[in-house]
């Protein structure tokens, strides 16, 4: 990979569209760009696969700590949420529904959220 021709570019002051294009061209000029590019998708599906992967536990276990009173108190569902959204929260697609959250340590040592 031209990593120096790939540095110019970046640090040029062409406009955005100009420099994709140009990083385009330097790139299919590369032999080895299908199996780079290969990588960078099976990573992209390895994410996306850790997202659903995650979010399903997250989902049966708040649907458990709802439907199971004793659990509720102890489940911290509320901050597992919080966490995930946090963990998640560049990834396209995922976000509260809701509202928009503050991740700035919203769950503290003396701020453990509504259920403890």
């Amino acid at each position: 990979m031209n990593l120096k021709a790939l540095k110019e570019v970046l640090n040029s002051n062409y406009p955005d569209s100009s420099k994709e294009y140009e990083i385009i061209n330097i790139l299919s000029k590369d032999e080895k760009i299908i199996p780079i590019i290969m990588d960078i998708l099976e990573r992209e599906r390895l994410y996306k696969k850790e997202i659903y992967s995650e979010c399903n536990l997250l989902l049966s276990q708040a649907d458990t700590c709802l439907e199971e009173p004793k659990f509720t108190k102890t489940c911290g569902i509320q901050e597992k949420i919080y966490n995930f959204f946090k963990k998640y929260k560049d990834a396209k697609g995922v976000g509260h529904c809701f509202k928009k959250l503050d991740y700035s340590n919203r769950f503290t040592e003396d701020n453990k959220g509504p259920f403890e």
